[in-house]
């Protein structure tokens, strides 16, 4: 008996123009099995799909790949593999006309059938793309592959190249050079674990809801209600911040947060820091003058569950022409998104981003550019917890005249360069208004308001916006899914810290996960997946960054894994070394693998506002002594250069270059003389 397993996955869509894919390591099918409703026997047939890519130029018909025999037409395509293996990844190169594959199926070497992927299609306006799909690594291995292809409600060419599998997950860049191509460009697709649910009659009610923001731990979730006669200035109060606790499987009935995050002005949530002990809302507020005007404020929770009153953020040469107004911050708590119109703006609102400085002001609004801003409206901004995906709202890129829930990938620091916005997809997305998108920390759910029933061509009310959450991670499997604990504290005292705690998986499937240290005893917990090793970094005000690996692959049997952190204390005359910064042979320029050692002093400097260091550089004995100290000072100032360039203050950041003057270790072999060559940081003032 054929059985089917139904897998939940994420999907990553490449999209592309090539002139020449040549594949090495990717496993591409050998021989075809069976196809059905193909176009010919010689042209456009299954036996196309055979190989690598070859259907170039891409975004135009060819006669090198496969496809159905009419533009309204189903039909299924197999093929097999000369080495079977366990499967991370399959790889679908869409060459024209893509989004029209309906299932992508596994067949085990023992004959069993495994559905991994079955979308709900929504046209793509791409000339091409490749469609990579991540799933948990098979436990059969995988002999064939087969895809139905599905044109009937989108008419067309569509047209498939090449199918390959491979048994490691790989990065999109490192995908891009497996498969050799230029020009290159890629976009992340968000697909979903299960159905969207409208939140009850507890959270949702005749009123219209909107700003849903949930809290790290998933256990409260804090909106905004319109309108309501509970609100603090009653009915006519335009909104009001609410929340409610998920207790025994249930969300509690909502309760009004009241002073002082709630007054007679329009209020709201924009973000919760990752302990929940920060939280960031509307409007800006002056304490000294009691000057409520547009901007964001921040409120910090005391120990007995209290918020402060909020404090306006300075943010330098801020202004808003809008009615209307939106922000939130990022998870490290460094970057501010906000949706307001300027002089310099596309539309009527547009989304910039600002960053912090150290001393705690925000730098002048930038226009993320043309390809996230329309002439019409962007809003509810929100940044993945990694900070490489941007969710928000828009009616310029939607045909909808209410707004859909947009997404688009970060493609440098410049903040200039995005990835072409995608449609969230019909599982959110309706007719009516979709908007504030926002996922949990942990990515569990996503959050977001509808007013679903509403027609396209019909402009919602307030009234109609409801609260909904969807499952977006992954499901775990049994025993491959683990948690990962601990408690932060100092080394010299043990006494509990509270830090930003980030992990990211040494190979294949990038950024993991990001969370918080709680602030009273110093614990922390993440999931991760039992079949990578990590890199954990940990970043505290008044402690160096700690890094680290994490290491599982050994470790079979694990259920939990129990990871402390001793952080040192920054104190006046610490020396220690930037181990892992990487030089061009007799050279100052750094290589890549540098940026990750710049990023974490980086993060010191900022953490550590009033730290003051010295850079110094050394070399090993080979060469001449001149020659030597020189090339030691001028690497220092590279360190010293990178870090003024991402803002820090030149004058708290000293460079000297001591030459082979003061070796760590004799240099008596390579392995000692690649440890005499660093460059160290020493605390001068704190």
């Amino acid at each position: 008996m054929i059985r089917i397993y139904h897998l939940p996955v994420f999907l990553l869509v490449l999209m592309f123009t090539a002139k020449n894919l040549n594949a090495q390591k990717i496993h591409w099918a050998d021989h075809l099995i069976f196809q059905h409703n193909q176009y010919s026997e010689t042209e456009y047939s299954g036996k196309e799909i055979l190989g690598p890519p070859n259907a170039q130029p891409y975004g135009k018909l060819s006669k090198h790949a496969f496809r159905l025999n009419d533009q309204q037409a189903y039909g299924t395509v197999s093929v097999g593999y000369k080495e079977p293996i366990h499967v991370s990844q399959i790889i679908i190169i869409e060459n024209f006309l893509p989004n029209h594959v309906e299932k992508v199926i596994l067949k085990d070497t023992e004959g069993n059938e495994h559905l991994i992927h079955e979308p709900r299609n929504i046209p793509s306006t791409l000339p091409a793309r490749v469609l990579n799909i991540n799933i948990e690594k098979t436990p059969y291995k995988v002999e064939a592959v087969t895809i139905h292809l599905n044109t009937y409600e989108n008419n067309g060419w569509a047209q498939i190249d090449a199918i390959g599998i491979l048994g490691i997950q790989h990065r999109e860049m490192e995908l891009a050079a497996l498969i050799d191509t230029q020009n290159f460009d890629y976009n992340e697709i968000i697909r979903f674990a299960g159905m969207k649910e409208k939140l009850g009659k507890n959270i949702n009610s005749s009123c219209g809801e909107a700003r849903p923001v949930i809290s790290p731990d998933g256990r409260t979730l804090y909106f905004v209600r319109k309108f309501n006669s509970h609100n603090i200035g009653g009915k006519t109060d335009d909104q009001d911040i609410y929340y409610s606790n998920f207790i025994n499987g249930r969300w509690t009935i909502a309760q009004n947060i009241g002073w002082p995050l709630n007054d007679q002005y329009p209020n709201g949530i924009c973000s919760i820091s990752p302990d929940g002990n920060t939280i960031w809302v509307l409007n800006s507020y002056n304490l000294e003058s009691g000057i409520i005007e547009d901007g964001i404020s921040v409120s910090h929770k005391s120990e007995d569950g209290r918020w402060s009153q909020p404090t306006g953020l300075k943010i330098e040469n801020f202004h808003n022409k809008n009615d209307f107004q939106d922000y939130s911050v990022s998870a490290s708590g460094q970057i501010l998104l906000m949706a307001i119109e300027t002089d310099e703006s596309v539309g009527e609102q547009d989304i910039y981003v600002s960053f912090k400085k150290d001393d705690d002001t925000w730098t002048e609004p930038q226009n993320l550019g043309h390809v996230i801003n329309t002439e019409y409206v962007e809003y509810s901004p929100t940044l993945s917890a990694d900070e490489r995906i941007l969710f928000f709202t828009s009616n310029g890129h939607s045909k909808s005249v209410n707004g859909d829930i947009y997404y688009s990938q970060r493609l440098d620091d410049s903040w200039l360069n995005w990835t072409v916005p995608n449609n969230i997809g019909l599982e959110v997305n309706t007719p009516g208004l979709d908007s504030y998108f926002s996922m949990s920390p942990n990515n569990e759910y996503a959050y977001f308001v509808s007013s679903e029933n509403v027609d396209q061509d019909e402009e919602f009310e307030i009234s109609d916006l409801d609260v909904y959450r969807i499952p977006v991670n992954i499901e775990p499997v049994p025993g491959k899914i683990i948690s990962l604990s601990g408690k932060i504290y100092d080394r010299t005292n043990n006494k509990s810290i509270y830090a930003n705690i980030t992990l990211e998986a040494s190979k294949g499937v990038g950024y993991q996960g990001f969370t918080a240290s709680n602030v009273k005893t110093g614990d922390y917990t993440l999931k991760i997946s039992k079949e990578a090793n990590y890199l954990i970094n940990v970043e505290s005000e008044g402690y160096l960054t700690y890094s680290d690996s994490v290491y599982l692959s050994n470790e079979e049997d694990l259920n939990n894994l129990v990871f402390h952190v001793a952080m040192e204390p920054v104190t006046k005359g610490h020396v220690f070394s930037l181990n892992q910064l990487y030089f061009n042979q007799s050279s100052a320029n750094l290589l890549p693998e540098s940026k990750q050692e710049l990023e974490k002093m980086y993060r010191l400097m900022v953490n550590n506002e009033t730290l003051k260091i010295k850079l110094g550089g050394h070399t090993d004995n080979q060469g001449y002594k001149s020659a030597n100290t020189k090339l030691s000072k001028v690497r220092a100032e590279t360190v010293r250069d990178y870090l003024v360039g991402k803002g820090i203050d030149k004058k708290r950041i000293k460079a000297v270059g001591y030459g082979s003057s003061q070796p760590i270790v004799p240099n008596d072999s390579k392995e000692n003389r690649a440890r005499n060559r660093r460059v160290e940081v020493e605390i001068l003032d704190i």
